[in-house]
């Protein structure tokens, strides 16, 4: 039994009317099926040279490589066939498109099934998908926008005459509407700050009134105020809903962080006004704590028996003043403050700005003396000075003197510390003056000795030099590193003669040698003694070349110079001793050496 078709009645109702509504369907159904495939033909051809012109380009990038060209004439022959393979869709689309056209015309005259029908409308539906590049895709899409706008417009044209007077009529509506609800009022700012819309200003400052009542009461002061630089405009409102009551100004303008005034205290430094305080009782117990820090005991070796004095260079005074609350202080941070000014020469700090009272504004309360802080509404105020003048006590050091002794113990030319000098102890009693905490002055009133010094003694030598002076010869090459020190040069008993690169040690004068080999602290050693009983020892030695009992005559190379022993570097350490084997002042025998002196050697050191 084959099943009714839904678009027409029953064989035996149909009328002409069916039959042409029936048409107009399908007519619709191939109109729009032709311009899909239509649009997927133009899509495929635009594809087609797309992907041609990407071809080409690879194409002639793989001619211009020669080593390529095999592989750059597939690619041309791969791009002809893609071609021919494009333009032979286009061709089935059109037959495809030929074929529908056919179909739906036979359909008018034999009639099709439902089955038939929804397969038609499947097959040829904007709904079938088409494998296309994104840019494909795009470029369907926007010719079904296009194609779709065209039908939109061929309809508005049919039913445009109706809708004009229709949209006449509803904007005549809407403006009579919207007059009935306009509001007239104006537009208030207060302090820079928009407020909003109003009914008139009195309400504004009713308001206001009630607003600076109720910080009294939660401040607890009775003359507080803030400041009212109201401007305002004319302005329209839709609806009564869009004007301000009064509670809603009052939170608008407690959003704004008023600056609230009241009668507190100036801190002024030489008639300045530099700090701002809630009381003169805050403000005075700043400058109180401020000033503890300088009387009190500022150095630990002092003893304070009293402060005599504390006071300012510059006049620092407080009194009753108008406060802004933006500007209040503690007073912690006031002693900040004041210790801050006595360490710059110079501190910024902002002076009195004006408000606008030009026509169109209310006056405000007052014109505050600090107002802005711009950088042209500011100014300097010199460094702080603190005066401090306390009486004290400590212990100092007593300087130890210099006494001069003479010895025939020691050579003309030596003049020997005998006794090293101690200082003593000592307690001052004095009156010192501060500023700032820097000593500037001190007058001592009595001292007592705790511990007395002992004297340096230094003793000048009147011994005569020995005849025989240059007898002997400076042994080795370099500079004189050392003549008098700790240990065993102690009282210029001997000197160093040192070099980097080292270099060959000679004899000082003939003799026979007596040591030669390791020698405590003077490493490797020699001791040579001679004929007018004498001795000369050399120390440090890298390498000895003589032999105990050996006789060397002056000059003989007797060893290399070394860093062997207790040393801190290439160096020789040259001694004379007496036929009592006691150490001999060496500059009786070289008076020409000095300390950094460059030196030959077999020379006389002059």
């Amino acid at each position: 039994m084959s099943k009714r078709n839904k678009y027409l009645p029953r064989k035996e109702n149909r009328t002409k009317t069916d039959y042409a509504k029936l048409e107009r369907f399908f007519a619709k159904i191939t109109e729009r099926t032709m311009r899909e495939n239509a649009i997927r033909d133009a899509v495929a051809v635009n594809e087609a040279k797309r992907n041609a012109i990407a071809e080409a380009q690879r194409a002639k990038s793989i001619k211009a490589a020669k080593v390529k060209a095999e592989k750059t004439a597939k690619a041309k022959s791969a791009k002809a066939n893609t071609a021919k393979a494009e333009t032979a869709k286009a061709s089935n689309a059109k037959a495809e498109t030929a074929k529908a056209s056919n179909a739906f015309a036979s359909f008018l005259t034999s009639g099709m099934s439902r089955r038939e029908v929804k397969r038609a409308v499947k097959l040829y539906s904007p709904e079938r998908k088409t494998d296309f590049s994104a840019k494909g895709k795009l470029e369907a899409l926007g010719l079904n926008i296009k194609y779709s706008a065209r039908s939109v417009a061929k309809s508005a044209r049919k039913y445009a005459k109706p809708a004009k007077y229709a949209a006449g009529f509803a904007a005549l509506v809407v403006a009579l509407f919207l007059l009935s609800s306009v509001s007239f009022g104006y537009a208030v700012s207060l302090d820079g700050n928009y407020l909003g819309i109003v009914d008139n200003i009195e309400e504004v400052n009713a308001a206001l009134d009630t607003l600076q009542a109720e910080y009294k009461r939660l401040y607890n002061v009775d003359d507080l105020y803030f400041e009212r630089a109201i401007s305002y405009r004319p302005a329209l409102t839709l609806f009564k809903g869009g004007v301000m009551s009064e509670n809603e100004i009052i939170q608008r303008a407690d959003s704004f962080g008023l600056d609230l005034y009241y009668t507190g205290a100036a801190v002024t430094l030489d008639g300045v006004e530099v700090l701002w305080m809630n009381s003169s009782e805050d403000a005075q117990s700043a400058i109180d704590s401020f000033m503890a820090n300088y009387s009190a005991n500022t150095d630990e070796t002092y003893e304070v028996l009293e402060v005599v004095e504390s006071g300012f260079s510059q006049k620092l005074e407080v009194k009753p003043a108008t406060v802004q609350s933006a500007y209040i202080t503690t007073v912690r941070q006031a002693v900040n403050f004041l210790n801050s000014l006595t360490t710059n020469e110079q501190t910024e700090i902002p002076i009195a700005g004006a408000h606008d009272t030009s026509p169109g504004k209310l006056a405000t309360a007052m014109v505050f003396r600090v107002g802005t802080s711009s950088a042209n509404d500011t100014r300097f105020i010199p460094l702080l000075k603190v005066v401090t003048v306390k009486e004290v006590k400590y212990e100092a050091s007593l300087p130890f003197e210099t006494k001069q002794t003479e010895s025939s113990a020691y050579y003309i030319t030596q003049n020997v510390l005998v006794q090293e000098g101690v200082e003593g102890v000592k307690r001052v009693h004095s009156i010192v003056t501060y500023e700032n905490n820097v000593k500037i002055g001190e007058e001592i009133l009595d001292e007592t000795v705790l511990t007395a010094s002992t004297p340096a003694i230094y003793c000048k030598g009147t011994r005569t030099l020995p005849t025989n002076m240059g007898t002997f010869v400076i042994p080795a090459s370099g500079s004189v590193s050392a003549i008098d020190k700790s240990g065993s040069h102690k009282g210029g008993k001997a000197v160093d003669i040192a070099n980097g690169r080292g270099g060959d040690i000679f004899a000082a004068a003939s003799g026979t040698v007596t040591f030669a080999g390791a020698w405590g602290t003077y490493g490797n050693a020699v001791m040579i003694k001679h004929t007018n009983g004498y001795s000369t020892l050399y120390g440090h030695l890298e390498t000895i070349y003589v032999t105990v009992g050996q006789s060397v005559s002056q000059g003989s190379t007797i060893g290399f110079m070394g860093d062997t022993g207790r040393s801190t570097g290439t160096h020789l350490h040259l001694e004379i001793r007496t036929p009592d084997n006691e150490k001999d002042y060496i500059l009786a025998w070289f008076p020409g050496l000095t300390l950094g002196k460059r030196v030959s050697a077999l020379s006389d050191g002059m």
